[in-house]
Protein backbone atom coordinates (compact mmCIF):
# COMPACT_ATOMS: atom_id res chain seq x y z
CA UNK A 1 0.00 0.00 0.00
CA UNK A 2 1.10 3.34 -1.22
CA UNK A 3 0.62 6.06 1.58
CA UNK A 4 -0.42 9.51 0.50
CA UNK A 5 1.29 11.25 3.13
CA UNK A 6 3.07 14.01 1.74
CA UNK A 7 1.40 13.21 -1.96
CA UNK A 8 0.00 16.26 -3.95
CA UNK A 9 -3.51 16.24 -4.91
CA UNK A 10 -5.87 18.52 -6.38
CA UNK A 11 -9.31 19.68 -4.32
CA UNK A 12 -12.50 18.75 -6.20
CA UNK A 13 -14.59 20.11 -3.97
CA UNK A 14 -14.62 23.18 -2.12
CA UNK A 15 -13.11 22.29 1.49
CA UNK A 16 -14.44 24.36 4.47
CA UNK A 17 -13.81 22.21 6.91
CA UNK A 18 -14.16 19.18 4.64
CA UNK A 19 -14.63 17.86 1.36
CA UNK A 20 -12.83 15.67 -1.45
CA UNK A 21 -9.52 15.46 -2.98
CA UNK A 22 -8.59 13.74 -6.04
CA UNK A 23 -5.13 12.30 -5.66
CA UNK A 24 -3.88 9.51 -8.17
CA UNK A 25 -7.25 9.19 -9.67
CA UNK A 26 -9.31 8.29 -6.63
CA UNK A 27 -11.68 10.91 -4.83
CA UNK A 28 -10.91 10.59 -0.92
CA UNK A 29 -12.33 12.79 2.08
CA UNK A 30 -10.25 15.43 3.27
CA UNK A 31 -10.06 17.44 6.01
CA UNK A 32 -8.48 21.20 6.83
CA UNK A 33 -8.29 24.10 9.25
CA UNK A 34 -8.26 27.27 6.24
CA UNK A 35 -10.90 26.85 3.71
CA UNK A 36 -9.73 25.36 0.30
CA UNK A 37 -11.48 26.53 -2.94
CA UNK A 38 -11.79 23.64 -5.67
CA UNK A 39 -8.81 23.35 -8.42
CA UNK A 40 -6.64 24.39 -5.43
CA UNK A 41 -3.55 21.86 -5.11
CA UNK A 42 -3.33 20.02 -1.48
CA UNK A 43 -0.41 18.40 0.51
CA UNK A 44 -1.67 15.27 2.65
CA UNK A 45 -0.29 15.94 5.90
CA UNK A 46 -1.94 13.19 7.89
CA UNK A 47 -4.53 10.02 8.04
CA UNK A 48 -7.37 10.08 10.51
CA UNK A 49 -9.00 6.56 9.69
CA UNK A 50 -10.07 7.08 6.07
CA UNK A 51 -10.22 10.77 5.91
CA UNK A 52 -6.93 12.73 4.63
CA UNK A 53 -5.55 15.75 6.75
CA UNK A 54 -4.91 18.23 4.02
CA UNK A 55 -3.22 22.18 3.55
CA UNK A 56 -2.76 24.37 0.46
CA UNK A 57 0.50 23.41 -0.91
CA UNK A 58 2.81 26.28 -1.37
CA UNK A 59 5.12 26.31 -4.18
CA UNK A 60 9.00 26.46 -2.93
CA UNK A 61 10.70 29.68 -4.13
CA UNK A 62 14.00 29.45 -5.88
CA UNK A 63 16.71 30.92 -3.93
Amino acid sequence: WNSPLGKIGVAATNIAPEGLVRLKGELWTAVSKVSIKTGEKVVVKDIRGIKLIVVKHRKRRKT
